[in-house]
């Protein structure tokens, strides 16, 4: 999978045809890869790319800046699930002004036809683009009439009653129901990364701890879990993690440390994948360093309990 960046990128790749689908995909879940599997599944049938057109910042994140409700996932994520759907390319548009201003007539026939020289586009029952969100289902099917691309909509994924959407799935992760989070994505909730080097508070409190580097801009999840990591061994390793500040500490910027159990190699600059089993607690601001030894003590003893009953230590 190729991940583009700018249009002076694609031109490279001299497209002559292409299986488009649009849209932030936040989370990427079932939903959306029942939308991403058509594509990959059309584009092979047609003898052309795959590709998903998505946004950096996200729309929301450009427009309402700090009012935003916080991400699901990062891009890193969604490349990763996007490449493990069998997606060609990605196409990652930098969100502005200027993009926002874009009329969605424009949009159509200067990116999706001209640059990307779609045959086929799929999109979700409720998506919306260009200026004002003009841009719909009716407009992309009167443009592909004249310009010879077909239009595809998917239906909206229930489970139960419940709608598959990034909605409802960012309120299971604000209420701390990783296990219903992963139902709804269809895999467990997970974030990646390099391990780098902390402020190793950890070693002076007995709890070791590796560090993954994590981004300026909030997370919808926060809080102490039991995690899963797998990329260092050929087996998957577990333990509690801190997702968010370190208000003992008076840190405020988002951290991911990992307490890996029963695990003491040197591990810095591994690619890992971290996957959130179940919360254990809010983050919460201690008095002083030995009461967190002790809140992290319980938690650990909490987790072992848990892996232990689910089997998996």
């Amino acid at each position: 999978m190729k991940l583009i960046r700018n249009f002076n990128q694609l031109e490279k790749e001299k497209l002559t045809a292409s299986v488009v689908t649009i849209g932030k995909y936040d989370g990427v879940h079932r939903g959306h890869i029942n939308i991403i599997k058509k594509v990959v599944a059309d584009a092979k049938k047609l003898n052309c790319p795959s590709i998903v057109v998505t946004f950096e910042p996200e729309p929301a994140e450009f427009i309402h800046d700090k009012e935003h409700l916080g991400r699901i996932i990062r891009l890193r994520e969604k490349l990763i699930c996007f490449e493990e759907a069998g997606v060609d390319y990605v196409l990652c548009l930098r969100f502005n002004k200027e993009l926002l201003e874009l009329p969605p007539e424009q949009f159509i026939t200067e990116i999706l036809v001209k640059q990307l020289k779609i045959k086929e586009i799929i999109i979700g029952d409720d998506f919306r683009f260009g200026k004002g969100g003009r841009g719909n289902e009716k407009l992309l099917k009167a443009i592909g009439r004249e310009k010879g691309f077909s239009v595809f909509t998917a239906k909206p994924l229930m489970i139960g009653k419940e709608r598959v959407s990034s909605t409802n799935i960012r309120k299971f992760l604000h209420d701390g129901d990783l296990e219903k989070t992963a139902l709804f994505l269809g895999r467990n909730y997970f974030l990646s990364g390099k391990i780098i080097e902390g402020d190793k508070r950890g070693r002076t409190m007995g709890v070791r701890t590796a560090n993954i580097r994590m981004p300026f801009y909030r997370l919808v999840l926060q809080g102490i879990f039991i995690v899963r990591l797998t990329g260092i061994k050929d087996y998957p390793l577990y333990g509690i993690a801190n997702l968010g500040p370190l208000p003992t500490f008076k840190i405020w910027r988002t951290r991911l440390e990992v307490h890996i159990f029963d695990f003491h190699e040197n591990i810095y600059r591994k690619n890992v994948r971290i996957e959130f089993l179940h919360k254990l607690r809010d983050t919460t601001q201690f008095d002083s360093d030995n009461d967190l030894k002790q809140q992290i003590n319980k938690d650990i003893t909490e987790a072992r309990k848990y892996l232990a009953q689910k089997q998996l230590v």
